[in-house]
């Protein structure tokens, strides 16, 4: 409203050849600098948000790299039996019952 410009109708759907296509004659640097102004409102209120959260001590799912570099747990697979560090696999561990 402060520069004047303005498309002569309605940009449906909305995307920017739509805008484009409906800009008047010599109304193309109002236009595309709105476009441009706000484009960048938009990045920078997202990018305000987004970082409120790392603010707080708040870090991606990813694991600290001093936590990666100690941790001990096993995970590989195994060669196909089911033996715990003891060497006994599962039915071997429970003891057997009599049925009476």
């Amino acid at each position: 409203m402060v520069t004047g410009a303005g498309l002569v109708a309605t940009p449906s759907p909305g995307s920017i050849f739509a805008y484009i296509a409906v800009t008047p004659k010599g109304g193309w640097f109002g236009v595309i600098a709105g476009i441009v102004v706000a484009t960048a409102v938009s990045f920078a209120v997202a990018a305000a948000l987004l970082g409120f959260g790392r603010a707080n001590g708040d870090q991606a799912d990813d694991p600290a790299p001093d936590a990666i570099a100690n941790d001990t747990t096993d995970t590989h697979i195994t060669s196909g039996d089911d033996r715990d560090t003891t060497g006994e696999t599962a039915a071997e561990s429970v003891p057997a019952t009599k049925e009476a």
